[in-house]
């Protein structure tokens, strides 16, 4: 981001010139683009609890209290062998943000999450890339650092990113890249 400094501003009398008023961004204008990327391979053991993926931060400072910003995770996942399910969830300065509730009570062990992903057993090559979005409102104009957190909440058991639960020394894995994008949007 670019920063202008002046000694003076005059009140536009004639022509044709940018009046303050003109550098004000409209509503639903983006303002900036932050991205952070990983592209480590990750086996991260969970135990049944919310886990940090790390390495996969980003950061904002917005410019205005009215701003909002757009949350983009992208993440290449996969679950242990014999297990089912993956859970993520998003947390900004380290507090937790974005988990469904559900009104439905049935089921009790429902921990909710931002996105999740799954297989009939995570067999042999077995991975899911998933994509969420998140509309935050941070009401301040202090710097927001968005993190990742995976959960095996059914088996308590290995999450792995950037990978398959497969092996992690063969030269078929197929890397991938996990990253945020965050914008700030005009309000």
């Amino acid at each position: 981001m670019s920063t202008l400094y002046v000694d003076t501003i005059n009140e536009k009398t004639s022509g044709n010139g940018v009046q303050i008023a003109d550098l004000v961004p409209a509503a639903g204008s983006v303002i900036q683009v932050v991205e952070g990327s990983m592209d480590d391979r990750l086996a991260i053991s969970t135990g049944g609890v919310w886990t940090a993926v790390s390495g996969l931060t980003a950061s904002i400072t917005p410019t205005s209290v009215n701003s909002k910003i757009l949350v983009q995770c992208n993440v290449n996942l996969a679950g242990a062998y014999a297990a089912y399910t993956v859970g993520a969830r998003l947390y900004v300065n380290g507090s937790h943000l974005s988990a469904a509730s559900s009104s439905d009570t049935t089921y009790s062990n429902d921990a909710g999450c931002w996105f999740a992903v799954g297989a009939q057993q995570w067999n042999n090559y077995i991975r899911e890339q998933a994509s969420a979005q998140y509309l935050h409102s941070p009401s301040s104009t202090s710097q927001q650092t968005y993190s990742l957190y995976v959960n095996d909440q059914r088996d308590a058991s290995v999450v792995y990113v950037n990978r398959y639960h497969y092996s992690d020394n063969v030269s078929y894995m197929y890397s991938t890249r996990s990253n945020f994008i965050l914008m700030e949007i005009a309000q």
